[in-house]
């Protein structure tokens, strides 16, 4: 996001009513992308059998490893993407692209030093971040089951199809209410 608003407001000029449209553009074709993503993972997994790929054989493939696959190869393309089509966006810092490492370090330790809300900011960050890694690496085991394996592919699309209801509901009351409502709601709702 933050790649997004410096080149929404710096490089292009844009203006800034166009940004929050933007944002929920992004959110919503991300989400129309990642349940697409699994309907064609669970298709896949469907489809090609889980097996060696030679008699004897400790490598396997196809199952549940394919989606994985598939992963490697959009990976892949977008890399190749974005190392041929995109510029180097060193943010808003005067001489930026010619700080070191350790430059970039004292700079935004200077600034976690002087702002308060920045280490609100970082505090609020970890905790999501550790709460979705945590909701990430035990979805899957919560729901193994060795008679009738679940199928993951159509349960994660599930998931991303309830952020994409959350991210065009929030989209829609911001136009009704600021931001301090919105947060406080979606706080005592959760």
């Amino acid at each position: 996001e933050c790649w997004m608003v410096s080149e929404h407001l710096g490089r292009y000029k844009f203006s800034e009513g166009l940004l929050s449209y933007m944002f929920g553009s992004m959110f919503m074709l991300m989400y129309v992308v990642a349940i697409l993503s699994g309907l064609i993972a669970q298709f896949v997994v469907e489809q090609v059998p889980f097996e060696p790929i030679s008699e004897g054989s400790h490598i396997w493939r196809g199952g549940f490893l394919c989606p994985f696959d598939m992963a490697i190869v959009s990976l892949l393309c977008g890399a190749v993407h974005i190392a041929v089509c995109w510029d180097e966006n060193y943010g808003g810092i005067e001489g930026g692209a010619d700080m070191g490492v350790t430059e970039v370090f004292r700079v935004g330790l200077n600034a976690l030093a002087k702002d308060r809300r920045l280490w609100m900011l970082a505090c609020v960050v970890a905790c999501f971040e550790g709460s979705m890694f945590a909701f990430v690496f035990n979805w899957t085991p919560a729901l193994e089951d060795k008679e009738t394996p679940p199928p993951l592919g159509l349960i994660f699309s599930a998931f991303m199809m309830a952020c994409m209801c959350g991210s065009c509901l929030s989209t829609i009351a911001g136009k009704y209410c600021d931001a301090h409502l919105k947060l406080t709601m979606v706080c005592l709702a959760g």
